[in-house]
């Protein structure tokens, strides 16, 4: 593994290494390498202390810092050509700021060209990472993604179609976790607006829609704040800041050096920051004037005075113990490594949890979770044995329904838009801070065996008196799919008896359990919706037309827009606008269409739609009328809980009854009443 070295001292460009030497505070340099090239001795410098980063590219200008996707396989085999014939480094970056379009492949000074979307990236950056692994002496080099340009927007796709670079970088670390090449450290670019050094402590934000963005030097915390908790202790270089637009470098001693590595020691100063190992001024060789330092003594001047500071990098922090609390007596322990949890719930409560399919056997569960690079986990694994596992404690996060919420929508770990149906999740927070997650041994299609079942209940009973839960299916006990459901819309599958799992696990002796599940089924199925206030009921109600068996529908008639409603006896129409004018037509009974147009049109719609049955003269039907409960919204239906059941839902409560005493009908309020 590459050894840090012991300050955070650095320059772009390797000739400017013996500032540093000079001053006793060997740093780190970063040296831009075209990976076509044959590799570079640096053991010069790595024998002095310094820390080497290289930054492979393919090329520059219209080449593109990576090439065409199409040749990632060789841009990969030549940057593990180049780690092989260097010497003296052990740190390397795929790449240079993948964002900006003047670094695409193919472009015209920043036009056209291959846009370098995440996928596009991981997918390079994975393959480039596995060849230089496999180079014998570098299989624990550290490897890091392009720093990506800060404040520039022009690359957007679909989960960022605002071309967010915080969220450009945070899809790239998700997608190389997800590729399983992790990256092993991180590479950050960032700048001031200018050259005094209040700017390097400047809160100022960015304009709308970034108002949430530093402007100046502090972007770098932006970044770091969406760092996957995985990551968190990758050692994180700053391989490129100066003074930048409008003002960029000049001969002038602002003090700007001094302040920028000032702020990265207070940083590094607060045990719970991730620290930044390097701070790289950009750059120290000639050529445009803006950013060459070599020819500019005052900055260099700078620069010697912030060497006078001890300014050391950091080790990353020691790994908190093992949590003692949240482990279930009669499950076999079997904790994971803390890549794929995290410590705490960061202040959330559990509010429900979540059973998921293995989709394989139960031996290759730990070893997945135990996994450093796969970022993944559960609390819980039954087998169908009855064998029960727990990796991580309940009152630790686990990494299993990971969600990110952004602009009103939810995205799955993929970066993928989705639609869940859960409605408990709380935006913009991450659902694994108040699930718990369950996996079970098998494939989705499986039937759950006895001993499968009788496991898994009793871990849910124990889980519900440690949180103080009731399991209401589909509320407080769902299914991933109901979080997920474009990656996990089988998870965990179709023959999961969730009415039957929640009242055992409640205990169906439990009235107030019970009834709560009772509740939920009224609240779950599909009702017709009844607008008691709308024009064309208020209508029917007057006129004696009965319940409504449709919703409110369109249709044209006469060269006017028209709604009609269908109830028990007749149905009810009016132009839009004209309220006050409602008619109503019989229902189609085999005799001849009305003569009148608007009438005709108005039986004509109503029959392309779907009518809800009634029957009027059913116990339940007459039960509900008698408790004043209101239209039918269902037909009625079977139902398992506790025993097997028959319901109805109507506009002020829930009627049901079990099939085996249909004489003994009751009801319950419905959950939102």
């Amino acid at each position: 593994m590459p050894q840090l070295a012991k300050y955070i001292f650095g320059l772009h460009d390797s000739d400017g290494a013996g500032m540093m030497i000079a001053a006793g505070k060997p740093g780190w340099v970063v040296v831009s390498a075209l990976a076509r090239d044959a590799g570079g001795d640096f053991s010069g410098l790595a024998s002095q202390g310094i820390g080497v980063i290289v930054r492979l590219n393919n090329g520059y200008g219209s080449d593109g810092t990576l090439p065409n996707s199409s040749q990632y396989d060789a841009f990969a085999q030549q940057c593990a050509n180049y780690v092989a014939s260097s010497r003296g480094a052990k740190t390397w970056i795929i790449g240079n700021e993948t964002n900006l379009p003047f670094e695409r492949p193919g472009n015209d000074n920043g036009n056209g060209g291959e846009v370098i979307t995440p996928a596009l990236y991981t997918q390079c950056f994975a393959k480039c990472r596995a060849a230089i692994k496999r180079v014998p002496g570098h299989a624990d080099d550290w490897v890091a993604p392009a720093a990506p340009a800060p404040w520039n927007n022009q690359t957007s796709y679909p989960s960022n179609p605002a071309g967010d670079w915080v969220q450009y970088f945070k899809d790239i670390l998700t997608g190389c976790i997800q590729l399983q090449q992790p990256p092993d450290a991180l590479a950050l670019h960032t700048y001031t607006h200018g050259n005094t050094p209040d700017l390097i402590t400047s809160e100022r934000k960015m304009d709308a829609p970034f108002q949430n963005y530093h402007s100046d030097f502090r972007t770098y915390r932006d970044f770091l704040a969406v760092v996957p908790a995985g990551l968190k202790s990758a050692p994180v270089f700053i391989t490129e800041t100066q003074a930048a637009d409008p003002t960029w470098w000049r001969n002038q001693n602002t003090g700007w050096v001094q302040a920028a590595f000032k702020e990265i020691d207070d940083w590094n100063a607060v045990a719970t920051n991730p620290p930044v190992q390097a701070l790289c001024l950009f750059r120290w060789q000639t050529g445009d004037n803006r950013w060459s330092i070599s020819d500019k003594p005052a900055v260099q001047d700078d620069f010697r005075a912030a060497m006078q500071n001890e300014y050391r990098t950091r080790a990353p922090a020691a790994q908190p113990p093992l949590t003692t609390t949240g482990w279930c007596p009669f499950a076999t322990q079997r904790p994971i490594t803390l890549n794929n949890y995290d410590i705490g719930r960061s202040g959330q409560k559990v509010k429900a949890v979540v059973l998921h399919i293995a989709a394989g056997s139960m031996a290759g569960v730990f070893p997945t979770f135990n996994d450093p690079n796969r970022l993944v986990s559960a609390h819980f694994c039954v087998g169908k044995d009855g064998t029960l596992e727990q990796y991580v404690s309940i009152d630790d996060t686990a990494y299993a329904v990971g969600m990110r919420y952004q602009d009103g929508n939810w995205y799955n770990p993929r970066g993928i838009l989705v639609r869940p149906s859960w409605k408990g999740l709380v935006p913009p927070l991450n659902p694994n801070l108040y699930t718990i997650s369950i996996e079970h041994e098998g494939q989705p299609e499986d039937q759950w065996t006895p001993q499968m079942y009788d496991a898994n209940n009793r871990l849910l009973q124990w889980i519900a008196k440690q949180i103080k839960i009731t399991y209401v299916p589909h509320q407080t006990l769902i299914g991933h799919f109901e979080i997920d459901p474009v990656d996990r819309a089988n998870c965990p599958g179709p023959n999961v008896k969730w009415y039957q799992i929640a009242a055992d696990a409640n205990g169906a002796a439990t009235p107030g359990s019970l009834l709560t599940l009772i509740q939920a089924v009224a609240n779950e199925v599909n009702k017709l919706p009844i607008n008691t206030q709308a024009a064309l009921y208020i209508f029917a109600k007057a006129n004696r037309l009965g319940n409504p068996q449709t919703d409110e529908f369109r249709f044209p008639a006469q060269g006017n827009q028209h709604v009609g409603q269908v109830f028990n006896s007749g149905i009810a129409y009016v132009k839009v606008g004209d309220w006050g004018n409602v008619q109503w037509v019989k229902k189609p009974d085999g005799s001849p269409a009305p003569t009148d147009p608007v009438a005709a049109a108005t039986v004509a719609a109503a029959q392309q739609q779907t009518w809800m049955p009634i029957n009027i003269y059913s116990g339940f039907y007459k039960f509900a009328q008698a408790h004043n409960l209101g239209d039918p919204q269902t037909d009625e239906f079977d139902f398992v809980v506790d025993d097997s059941y028959l319901g109805q839902v109507y506009l002020n409560g829930f009627v049901y009854a079990k099939k085996s005493n249909l004489g003994n009908i009751q009801w319950v309020k419905k959950m939102d009443q």
